[in-house]
């Protein structure tokens, strides 16, 4: 047993030190528009997010893209607040924007696919900008995502950070940011993984040929289940890993919508390849390996955990800045704690029974 912590270890440690090695040391500025601008339809699915909303719509207006050559259509799912009011006082003002209720279903979609299918179907763009409710895009946005979706790539994916002023808030934001950056080692890597659903475009011509999401099996992780039909038609996908493409996302409150949205998005993870689970197992189980190792081997273990830290330094603050975040490695050491405890938490509740919660509704 003790031998098999040694081994977590050493993967821990080896496995950052790859990432840090294999990320690239810049990733290119966004190339310059075509004379020829695409006209672009941005799609947002929205449930219950007055409080969100109207910040969402200000940054999509605040684009520094043509206006003719844009359109806004939100889906009102159903929602029990005001969020169709604030959507439509936008649109009685901004011809651009459109307001959609959503009342029934079309094919196997449901939720959140649901809304996008019925919204694309409306859409006029060539490209199709997909974002969330709570999500406030930056003014270069599609500057950067237009040009990367060329006539080989299917699909773009931006990053997404979640911002606050609390320790909770920023926290997620390490996480978020981290996480993507392991996404875009293996995109680099030729081993690309999924979309970021709250921030990517997709070209109108490839979600068609896929069938669109009422026509593809209901997954409560969307963005994966149309990122593989479109991997599986043939065309490239890409992550861009830079600040033209950083949207801002609202935090999670609190522990237990933390947990909720994390369990949610295992479902989705459960389908991932084995190896990757089982490196995401490895970063798990770290510090229980440290603890049982540390009795026989103090020295060994504390050299090993060393090199992991310093792996996770690295990894981070190549990543951080690239995208001009740097701030975030003072929250370094505090976030190894907050990871260790809260994704073991998770791994304990995802064992227990039960359906997934999104937006007031079980699947």
């Amino acid at each position: 047993m003790v031998s098999l912590a040694l081994l977590v270890l050493l993967g821990s440690a080896g496995t950052l030190l790859w990432l840090w090695r294999a990320l690239p040391a810049v990733d290119p500025p966004p190339p310059n528009l075509s004379a020829e601008v695409p006209h672009v339809s941005v799609l947002v699915a929205a449930r219950n997010e007055a409080p969100n909303i109207a910040a969402c719509l200000d940054a999509l207006l605040a684009l520094e893209y043509p206006p003719d050559r844009l359109e806004i259509w939100i889906g009102d799912d159903a929602s029990e607040d005001a969020t169709a009011a604030v959507v439509q006082a936008y649109a009685n003002r901004v011809p651009r924007v459109h307001l959609v209720s959503i009342t029934d279903r079309v094919g196997q979609a449901q939720g959140k696919a649901n809304v996008l299918a019925q919204l694309a179907r409306r859409a006029n763009g060539t490209l199709l900008a997909i974002t969330d409710a709570d999500i406030r895009v930056p003014r270069q946005w599609l500057h950067a995502l237009v040009p990367a979706c060329d006539v080989q790539t299917g699909l773009v994916s931006g990053v997404t950070e979640v911002t606050g002023d609390t320790l909770f808030s920023r926290l997620q934001g390490l996480d978020w940011l981290l996480a993507l950056e392991v996404l875009r080692v293996l995109d680099v890597h030729r081993q690309p993984q999924t979309a970021i659903g709250n921030n990517m475009i997709i070209r109108k011509d490839v979600y068609e040929a896929t069938g669109g999401y009422e026509a593809i099996p209901f997954s409560i992780t969307e963005d994966l289940a149309l990122f593989r039909v479109v991997r599986n038609l043939g065309y490239i996908t890409r992550v861009l890993f830079q600040p033209e493409v950083l949207a801002a996302s609202a935090p999670m409150p609190t522990l237990a919508a933390w947990l909720r949205q994390r369990r949610r998005w295992m479902r989705g993870g459960l389908t991932l390849p084995v190896a990757l689970q089982a490196g995401l197992l490895v970063q798990l189980l770290t510090y229980p390996a440290v603890l049982l190792a540390f009795v026989d081997y103090p020295v060994l273990s504390c050299l090993l955990l060393g090199g992991r830290w310093a792996g996770v330094w690295l990894f981070a603050r190549k990543g951080l800045k690239q995208l001009k975040r740097v701030h975030f490695l003072k929250y370094l050491l505090l976030y190894e704690g907050y990871a260790a405890a809260l994704y073991g938490l998770l791994l304990l509740r995802s064992l227990l029974p039960g359906k997934v919660d999104w937006k007031g509704r079980s699947y």
